[in-house]
C-alpha cells in the first residue's frame, strides 16, 4: 500500500514511531494507527494549528498492551499482582475477576500495581469501582505500590487520597 497525507489535529506520536490518529473521513470520525513517514506543519494557513502527516498504512498496527494478572489467596484473602498495562482492553479481564472474588466475600483483598507500568481512564475505572464494591459488601481493599505513572494518574484525578495503600 502507498503512503496517505492525512491532516490531523491530534496524535500522540510523531515522526518515526507508531501514530495513533483520530481524523473525520467523510463525516464519520475514525481511529487509525500507522507509521509515520513524513510529518509538516501546516501553521502558516489560515486556521493554523493542524499538522500535514504522511503514514505508511502497510505497517502493521501496535498490538494492545498485555495485562498479567497473578491471583494468589491467602488467610481469608486475596492478593491481585497486576504487570503491564491496564487499560481499555484489558480492564474487562480485572473487572470480572474482581467481581468473581467478591462473590466469594474475602475479607480483603489487595492489588499490586508494583509491576503496572500504564494505566489509562478504563482502568481507573475498575480501580474506583473496586473501591466503591468494598465499601459497600465490608471488605478491605488496599493496593501494593504503584508505579510513579499510575501513582499520577491517580494524584491528578484526585483520587489518591481516597485509597489505601500499604507498603
Amino acid at each position: 500500500m502507498r503512503p496517505w497525507v492525512e491532516e490531523i489535529s491530534t496524535c500522540d506520536q510523531l515522526l518515526g514511531g507508531i501514530v495513533r490518529t483520530w481524523s473525520t473521513v467523510a463525516g464519520q470520525q475514525t481511529f487509525s494507527a500507522a507509521h509515520v513517514v513524513a510529518l509538516s506543519s501546516a501553521s502558516g494557513r489560515r486556521g493554523g494549528g493542524r499538522s500535514r502527516l504522511v503514514v505508511d498504512t502497510s505497517a502493521p498496527e501496535p498490538s494492545p498492551g498485555i495485562l498479567r494478572i497473578r491471583r494468589d489467596e491467602d488467610e481469608g484473602g486475596v492478593v491481585l499482582a497486576l504487570e503491564g498495562e491496564l487499560d481499555l482492553s484489558s480492564a474487562p479481564e480485572l473487572r470480572r475477576q474482581l467481581r468473581e472474588i467478591e462473590a466469594a466475600h474475602p475479607d480483603w483483598i489487595l492489588i499490586d500495581l508494583s509491576r503496572l507500568t500504564f494505566m489509562d481512564s478504563s482502568g481507573l475505572t475498575v480501580v474506583i469501582q473496586a473501591n466503591q464494591s468494598a465499601e459497600l459488601n465490608g471488605h478491605r481493599l488496599s493496593f501494593r505500590s504503584a508505579s510513579p505513572q499510575v501513582r499520577r494518574l491517580f494524584e491528578l484525578t484526585g483520587f489518591l487520597e481516597h485509597l489505601t495503600f500499604v507498603t
